[in-house]
């Protein structure tokens, strides 16, 4: 699969593709599909080629991390609005007015 580049073609389930109203440049795609393909991120420049820095490495795995522990949660309670708030793809801008790092 790494070879071949395989990877770069795979799917989220549909489960998870609320995810995309949060990455939505190539780069951030690749990166969500590549952390689902091998559930870490610490050879993505060098199996992709894409180049991003560590720091921007941590902030995309850190903004998957917090999407789905919400969207764990928000199932495990049955809270109907904060699911919706997530598949939306508004919860950072709903959350207590802190600015999302990412809007910038």
């Amino acid at each position: 699969m790494l070879i071949s580049g395989d990877f770069l073609e795979a799917q989220l389930p549909k489960e998870k593709w609320y995810l995309w109203k949060y990455f939505t440049t190539d780069i951030q795609k690749h990166f969500v599909k590549y952390y689902y393909v091998f559930g870490e991120v610490s050879q993505f420049v060098n199996h992709t080629g894409f180049f991003c820095k560590i720091r921007w490495q941590q902030l995309l795995l850190n903004r998957i991390v917090t999407l789905e522990k919400a969207m764990e949660t928000a199932r495990e309670q049955m809270d109907l609005d904060t699911i919706v708030l997530i598949e939306s793809g508004k919860f950072f801008k709903a959350d207590k007015g802190e600015k999302d790092t990412f809007d910038e």
